[in-house]
């Protein structure tokens, strides 16, 4: 019976999961400190409403980018746990 080593996938994994949750962190702590901003300019009205915007496209982005950070670890993990042996 051969051996089949498994480490290169569950090792990427691990990779992808520590890198995910290190972004999904990171982003977090920048959303925390860019939501009081944006309340702030929509507060302000019509003479904030381009900084509002700009703010808001940005949270809007962070949002997204954790989403697929996310969406590919979990496949990544999922793979993993395909490959390895029971």
């Amino acid at each position: 019976m051969a051996y089949v080593s498994y480490s290169g996938v569950v090792t990427t994994a691990i990779l992808w999961a520590a890198f995910g949750s290190l972004m999904i962190l990171l982003m977090t702590v920048y959303s925390l400190y860019l939501i009081p901003k944006i309340n702030k300019a929509r507060d302000a009205g019509q003479p904030m409403a381009q900084t509002f915007d700009r703010l808001h496209q940005r949270s809007v982005i962070i949002n997204i980018f954790n989403l697929f950070i996310t969406l590919a670890v979990f496949i990544n993990l999922v793979i993993a746990l395909q490959s390895a042996p029971l």
